[in-house]
């Protein structure tokens, strides 16, 4: 019965907010508008955009980011709004990547999975909260990152000065 006066609110959620239906329009061009015919595989202009190094994905960043800050507007949680722009800089993060990303941009969806974290949202009452804690394992896990790389870039940088020193 939950779930049924979940899908309700929904539908009459969207068909009287002209945002929702944009939001879900847009992401299916970025995502799976168009279908390669001879391995039935969906693509959108993402992936095709991608293509163009740095502009390409700067380009559907940004876009991908307007849609979150439409949902934003249309009152999503902050932990849905938090894992939305998680997957979002997952897609710019990967994707710049040459080559990887571009195979990256061909599967991943990102806009897709953030019209479906705010489909469960609504549908099903998920993702609700303030997401601090996905804030915090986010920098936590970040610092511990950059605190490596920093040690192991300094025990490189030694390790050069002392090999490169009995050459000079």
């Amino acid at each position: 019965m939950k779930r049924l006066l979940l899908t309700i609110k929904y539908i009459a959620l969207k068909t009287s907010n002209k945002n929702l239906k944009d939001i879900e329009t847009l992401s299916e061009w970025l995502d799976t508008k168009f279908t390669i015919p001879v391995i039935n595989y969906k693509i959108g202009l993402d992936p095709i955009i991608g293509l163009f190094p740095v502009l390409g994905d700067l380009l559907t960043y940004g876009v991908s980011s307007f849609l979150v800050y439409k949902m934003a507007k249309e009152g999503a949680s902050t932990k849905l709004l938090i894992k939305m722009a998680g997957n979002i800089l997952l897609d710019l993060i990967i994707g710049a990547i040459p080559v990887v990303g571009w195979i990256f941009d061909f599967t991943f969806r990102a806009n897709e999975k953030n019209v479906k974290l705010l489909k469960e949202h609504y549908l099903e009452d998920k993702h609700q909260g303030s997401g601090l804690f996905i804030l915090l394992m986010c920098f936590l896990f970040f610092g511990l990152l950059a605190f490596v790389l920093m040690f192991f870039v300094t025990k490189l940088f030694i390790w050069s000065i002392s090999y490169f020193k009995t050459f000079w």
